[in-house]
Protein backbone atom coordinates (compact mmCIF):
# COMPACT_ATOMS: atom_id res chain seq x y z
CA UNK A 1 0.00 0.00 0.00
CA UNK A 2 1.48 3.24 -1.15
CA UNK A 3 1.79 5.95 1.02
CA UNK A 4 -0.01 8.49 -1.06
CA UNK A 5 -3.06 5.86 -0.81
CA UNK A 6 -2.65 5.68 3.14
CA UNK A 7 -3.15 9.25 3.49
CA UNK A 8 -6.17 9.26 1.23
CA UNK A 9 -7.71 6.58 3.28
CA UNK A 10 -7.09 8.46 6.49
CA UNK A 11 -8.81 11.75 5.10
CA UNK A 12 -11.88 9.80 4.25
CA UNK A 13 -12.19 8.26 7.91
CA UNK A 14 -11.39 11.61 9.66
CA UNK A 15 -14.57 12.89 7.10
CA UNK A 16 -16.68 10.42 7.89
CA UNK A 17 -16.09 10.83 11.89
CA UNK A 18 -16.71 14.56 11.79
CA UNK A 19 -19.42 13.84 9.72
CA UNK A 20 -20.67 11.54 12.48
CA UNK A 21 -20.08 13.70 15.27
CA UNK A 22 -22.03 16.69 13.41
CA UNK A 23 -25.03 14.87 12.94
CA UNK A 24 -24.97 13.41 16.36
CA UNK A 25 -24.90 17.24 17.49
CA UNK A 26 -27.33 18.45 15.46
CA UNK A 27 -29.46 15.51 17.17
CA UNK A 28 -32.15 16.79 19.56
CA UNK A 29 -30.55 15.60 23.16
CA UNK A 30 -33.52 13.85 25.16
CA UNK A 31 -34.47 12.99 28.60
CA UNK A 32 -33.25 9.25 29.80
CA UNK A 33 -35.72 6.46 29.90
CA UNK A 34 -35.70 6.83 33.76
CA UNK A 35 -36.83 10.20 33.51
CA UNK A 36 -39.56 10.07 30.77
CA UNK A 37 -43.11 11.20 30.79
CA UNK A 38 -45.42 9.01 29.38
CA UNK A 39 -48.62 10.92 27.83
CA UNK A 40 -50.34 7.35 26.14
CA UNK A 41 -53.62 6.51 27.86
CA UNK A 42 -51.65 2.80 28.30
CA UNK A 43 -54.94 0.90 26.96
CA UNK A 44 -55.89 2.50 23.75
CA UNK A 45 -58.33 -0.08 23.22
CA UNK A 46 -61.02 1.34 25.53
CA UNK A 47 -60.99 4.45 23.75
CA UNK A 48 -64.41 4.95 21.95
CA UNK A 49 -64.14 8.69 20.35
CA UNK A 50 -61.23 10.63 19.88
CA UNK A 51 -61.26 14.27 18.83
CA UNK A 52 -58.69 16.21 16.18
CA UNK A 53 -59.13 19.94 16.67
CA UNK A 54 -62.70 20.07 15.04
CA UNK A 55 -62.54 16.68 13.49
CA UNK A 56 -64.78 14.08 15.72
CA UNK A 57 -63.79 10.19 15.05
CA UNK A 58 -66.02 7.78 17.07
CA UNK A 59 -65.84 3.96 17.25
CA UNK A 60 -69.13 2.29 15.81
CA UNK A 61 -69.34 -1.76 15.44
CA UNK A 62 -65.41 -2.12 15.67
CA UNK A 63 -64.57 0.63 12.95
CA UNK A 64 -63.15 3.99 13.27
CA UNK A 65 -65.51 6.67 11.37
CA UNK A 66 -65.77 10.41 10.92
CA UNK A 67 -68.96 12.15 12.30
CA UNK A 68 -70.73 11.86 8.77
CA UNK A 69 -70.26 7.86 9.16
CA UNK A 70 -67.63 7.70 6.60
CA UNK A 71 -64.67 5.36 7.14
CA UNK A 72 -61.73 7.06 9.02
CA UNK A 73 -58.22 6.74 8.08
CA UNK A 74 -56.94 4.16 10.46
CA UNK A 75 -53.27 4.46 9.07
CA UNK A 76 -53.43 7.92 10.63
CA UNK A 77 -55.03 6.71 13.52
CA UNK A 78 -52.79 4.51 14.36
CA UNK A 79 -49.98 6.78 13.48
CA UNK A 80 -51.66 9.28 16.27
CA UNK A 81 -51.80 6.80 19.13
CA UNK A 82 -48.01 5.18 18.67
CA UNK A 83 -46.42 8.92 18.35
CA UNK A 84 -48.31 9.96 21.24
CA UNK A 85 -46.98 6.74 23.01
CA UNK A 86 -43.66 7.47 22.15
CA UNK A 87 -43.04 11.06 22.57
CA UNK A 88 -39.63 11.95 24.37
CA UNK A 89 -39.67 15.07 26.71
CA UNK A 90 -36.45 16.92 26.18
CA UNK A 91 -37.18 19.62 28.68
CA UNK A 92 -39.30 21.64 30.55
CA UNK A 93 -40.98 24.57 30.41
CA UNK A 94 -42.89 27.37 32.41
CA UNK A 95 -45.77 29.46 31.04
CA UNK A 96 -44.02 32.64 31.23
CA UNK A 97 -41.46 30.88 28.73
CA UNK A 98 -43.89 30.64 25.91
CA UNK A 99 -45.42 32.95 23.43
CA UNK A 100 -48.41 31.35 22.33
CA UNK A 101 -48.99 32.98 19.00
CA UNK A 102 -45.70 32.80 17.86
CA UNK A 103 -46.68 28.72 17.45
CA UNK A 104 -49.15 26.76 15.23
CA UNK A 105 -51.47 24.88 17.72
CA UNK A 106 -53.26 21.40 17.90
CA UNK A 107 -55.55 19.78 19.78
CA UNK A 108 -56.19 16.19 20.77
CA UNK A 109 -58.96 14.49 23.42
CA UNK A 110 -59.75 11.19 23.92
CA UNK A 111 -62.81 10.04 24.75
CA UNK A 112 -63.84 6.46 26.66
CA UNK A 113 -67.44 5.52 26.78
CA UNK A 114 -68.42 8.82 25.65
CA UNK A 115 -66.28 10.29 28.87
CA UNK A 116 -63.44 12.91 27.97
CA UNK A 117 -60.28 11.23 29.76
CA UNK A 118 -57.14 13.13 27.97
CA UNK A 119 -56.31 16.77 26.40
CA UNK A 120 -53.06 17.48 24.69
CA UNK A 121 -52.04 20.61 23.46
CA UNK A 122 -49.67 20.60 20.85
CA UNK A 123 -48.09 24.13 20.04
CA UNK A 124 -45.02 23.83 16.82
CA UNK A 125 -42.70 26.44 15.30
CA UNK A 126 -40.01 25.47 12.47
CA UNK A 127 -37.74 25.56 16.13
CA UNK A 128 -39.39 23.06 18.64
CA UNK A 129 -42.95 21.44 19.37
CA UNK A 130 -44.24 21.49 22.75
CA UNK A 131 -46.95 19.32 24.61
CA UNK A 132 -49.27 20.12 27.68
CA UNK A 133 -51.94 18.53 29.20
CA UNK A 134 -53.23 21.52 31.09
CA UNK A 135 -52.06 24.28 29.55
CA UNK A 136 -50.01 25.44 32.24
CA UNK A 137 -47.11 23.00 32.30
CA UNK A 138 -45.39 22.87 29.19
CA UNK A 139 -42.99 20.13 27.98
CA UNK A 140 -40.53 20.60 24.50
CA UNK A 141 -40.22 17.42 22.99
CA UNK A 142 -39.30 15.10 20.47
CA UNK A 143 -41.39 13.19 18.11
CA UNK A 144 -39.91 10.10 17.39
CA UNK A 145 -39.71 9.43 13.84
CA UNK A 146 -36.74 11.73 12.87
CA UNK A 147 -38.35 15.14 10.97
CA UNK A 148 -41.82 13.75 11.37
CA UNK A 149 -44.20 17.10 12.50
CA UNK A 150 -47.79 17.88 14.31
CA UNK A 151 -49.44 17.52 10.22
CA UNK A 152 -47.48 14.53 9.48
CA UNK A 153 -49.49 13.06 12.57
CA UNK A 154 -52.49 14.84 12.36
CA UNK A 155 -53.39 15.92 9.29
CA UNK A 156 -54.48 19.14 7.93
CA UNK A 157 -57.74 19.05 7.77
CA UNK A 158 -60.90 16.03 7.09
CA UNK A 159 -59.38 15.04 4.55
CA UNK A 160 -56.45 13.72 5.60
CA UNK A 161 -58.54 11.79 7.98
CA UNK A 162 -60.54 10.21 4.91
CA UNK A 163 -59.87 6.60 4.40
CA UNK A 164 -58.76 6.29 1.10
CA UNK A 165 -59.54 2.55 0.35
CA UNK A 166 -62.22 2.05 -1.11
CA UNK A 167 -63.13 -1.74 -0.11
CA UNK A 168 -63.26 -2.41 3.54
CA UNK A 169 -63.14 -5.96 3.43
CA UNK A 170 -60.93 -8.80 3.78
CA UNK A 171 -60.81 -12.42 3.54
CA UNK A 172 -62.11 -12.91 7.52
CA UNK A 173 -64.67 -10.10 7.17
CA UNK A 174 -66.35 -10.16 3.30
CA UNK A 175 -69.86 -11.05 3.23
CA UNK A 176 -70.48 -11.05 0.09
CA UNK A 177 -69.07 -9.09 -3.47
CA UNK A 178 -71.04 -8.98 -6.71
CA UNK A 179 -69.61 -7.79 -9.85
CA UNK A 180 -73.00 -7.24 -12.14
CA UNK A 181 -72.36 -7.03 -15.92
CA UNK A 182 -75.31 -5.83 -17.84
CA UNK A 183 -76.12 -8.06 -20.40
CA UNK A 184 -73.35 -10.71 -19.49
CA UNK A 185 -74.54 -12.89 -16.73
CA UNK A 186 -71.56 -15.09 -18.43
CA UNK A 187 -69.25 -12.93 -16.55
CA UNK A 188 -70.97 -11.43 -13.72
CA UNK A 189 -69.40 -12.41 -10.44
CA UNK A 190 -71.18 -13.23 -7.21
CA UNK A 191 -68.92 -14.18 -4.15
CA UNK A 192 -70.43 -14.98 -1.26
CA UNK A 193 -70.20 -16.81 2.34
CA UNK A 194 -71.37 -20.33 2.60
CA UNK A 195 -71.18 -21.89 5.92
CA UNK A 196 -67.59 -22.63 6.10
CA UNK A 197 -66.22 -21.20 3.08
CA UNK A 198 -66.77 -18.29 -0.05
CA UNK A 199 -68.52 -19.87 -3.16
CA UNK A 200 -68.61 -18.51 -6.43
CA UNK A 201 -71.95 -18.82 -8.54
CA UNK A 202 -71.93 -20.86 -11.59
CA UNK A 203 -68.34 -22.52 -10.40
CA UNK A 204 -68.83 -26.33 -10.28
CA UNK A 205 -64.58 -26.35 -9.34
CA UNK A 206 -63.08 -23.56 -7.30
CA UNK A 207 -59.95 -22.26 -7.44
CA UNK A 208 -59.33 -21.08 -3.33
CA UNK A 209 -55.89 -20.00 -4.16
CA UNK A 210 -57.32 -17.49 -7.08
CA UNK A 211 -60.43 -16.72 -4.96
CA UNK A 212 -58.31 -15.78 -2.07
CA UNK A 213 -55.32 -13.51 -4.30
CA UNK A 214 -58.46 -11.77 -5.14
CA UNK A 215 -60.13 -10.89 -2.06
CA UNK A 216 -56.77 -10.08 -0.32
CA UNK A 217 -55.83 -7.54 -3.38
CA UNK A 218 -59.34 -5.45 -3.01
CA UNK A 219 -57.58 -3.76 0.16
CA UNK A 220 -55.04 -2.34 -2.00
CA UNK A 221 -57.41 -0.63 -4.32
CA UNK A 222 -57.36 3.39 -3.20
CA UNK A 223 -58.97 6.65 -3.89
CA UNK A 224 -56.99 8.93 -6.01
CA UNK A 225 -59.50 11.99 -6.24
CA UNK A 226 -62.90 12.94 -4.52
CA UNK A 227 -65.10 14.35 -7.69
CA UNK A 228 -65.99 17.71 -6.76
CA UNK A 229 -67.00 19.22 -9.95
CA UNK A 230 -70.90 19.43 -10.44
CA UNK A 231 -70.62 19.19 -14.27
CA UNK A 232 -68.48 16.08 -14.08
CA UNK A 233 -71.30 14.72 -11.64
CA UNK A 234 -74.06 15.75 -14.41
CA UNK A 235 -72.47 14.17 -16.94
CA UNK A 236 -72.42 10.84 -15.01
CA UNK A 237 -76.10 10.90 -15.20
CA UNK A 238 -76.59 10.89 -18.97
CA UNK A 239 -74.65 7.47 -18.91
CA UNK A 240 -75.74 3.71 -17.72
CA UNK A 241 -72.64 2.41 -15.69
CA UNK A 242 -70.18 0.22 -17.26
CA UNK A 243 -71.12 -2.57 -14.53
CA UNK A 244 -72.56 -2.15 -10.88
CA UNK A 245 -69.59 -3.38 -7.78
CA UNK A 246 -71.90 -4.67 -4.75
CA UNK A 247 -70.24 -5.69 -1.45
CA UNK A 248 -71.07 -6.11 2.53
CA UNK A 249 -69.45 -7.39 5.14
CA UNK A 250 -69.91 -9.46 8.03
CA UNK A 251 -71.40 -6.19 10.47
CA UNK A 252 -73.59 -5.16 7.58
CA UNK A 253 -72.03 -2.54 6.20
CA UNK A 254 -72.63 -2.66 2.23
CA UNK A 255 -72.20 -0.19 -0.63
CA UNK A 256 -73.12 0.02 -4.11
CA UNK A 257 -70.73 1.54 -7.07
CA UNK A 258 -71.61 2.33 -10.21
CA UNK A 259 -68.66 1.91 -12.36
CA UNK A 260 -68.24 4.40 -15.28
CA UNK A 261 -64.74 4.69 -17.04
CA UNK A 262 -63.13 7.53 -18.59
CA UNK A 263 -60.16 8.89 -19.72
CA UNK A 264 -57.98 9.81 -17.21
CA UNK A 265 -59.72 7.74 -14.49
CA UNK A 266 -62.42 4.99 -13.49
CA UNK A 267 -65.36 7.11 -11.90
CA UNK A 268 -66.93 5.54 -9.41
CA UNK A 269 -70.35 6.61 -7.84
CA UNK A 270 -71.34 5.38 -3.89
CA UNK A 271 -74.80 4.54 -3.46
CA UNK A 272 -73.61 5.12 0.19
CA UNK A 273 -73.71 8.67 0.24
CA UNK A 274 -73.36 9.55 -3.41
CA UNK A 275 -69.83 10.12 -3.36
CA UNK A 276 -68.08 10.54 -6.61
CA UNK A 277 -64.42 9.36 -6.50
CA UNK A 278 -62.04 8.66 -9.13
CA UNK A 279 -59.30 5.88 -9.56
CA UNK A 280 -56.45 5.14 -11.55
CA UNK A 281 -56.91 2.38 -14.75
CA UNK A 282 -54.09 0.58 -13.77
CA UNK A 283 -55.61 0.39 -10.33
CA UNK A 284 -58.95 -1.01 -10.80
CA UNK A 285 -58.51 -3.06 -13.31
CA UNK A 286 -57.55 -6.46 -11.26
CA UNK A 287 -61.38 -5.32 -9.48
CA UNK A 288 -63.29 -5.68 -12.80
CA UNK A 289 -63.01 -9.97 -13.68
CA UNK A 290 -65.03 -12.40 -14.89
CA UNK A 291 -66.39 -15.00 -12.57
CA UNK A 292 -64.46 -17.74 -15.39
CA UNK A 293 -61.19 -16.86 -13.35
CA UNK A 294 -61.78 -18.45 -10.25
CA UNK A 295 -62.71 -22.30 -12.70
CA UNK A 296 -60.21 -24.48 -11.59
CA UNK A 297 -60.50 -25.90 -15.04
CA UNK A 298 -60.18 -22.51 -17.15
CA UNK A 299 -57.92 -22.87 -19.89
CA UNK A 300 -54.62 -21.16 -19.03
Amino acid sequence: MTKKFKILIGLNLAIIGLIAITSWLDKPQRTSNQNRISFGLGNWQSLSAIRVDNINLKLQNGLWTLENGQAANTERLVKLLSTVDRVEVLNELSKSEINVEAFNSKQVEFYVGGVPVKTLTFLENQDQILISEDAQNWYSIYLPGSELSLSDVMGNGIEDWMNNQIFQITWRTLNYFQIIYPGDKDNSVNIHFDNEFYKVDNISELDSGMLYNYISQLTNVKIDQRIERQSLKDSLNNYEPFCLVRYEDMNGVKNDLEVYPGTDFIYLKSSSDSEIIGVLPQDFQNVLISRKLFDKNRSQ
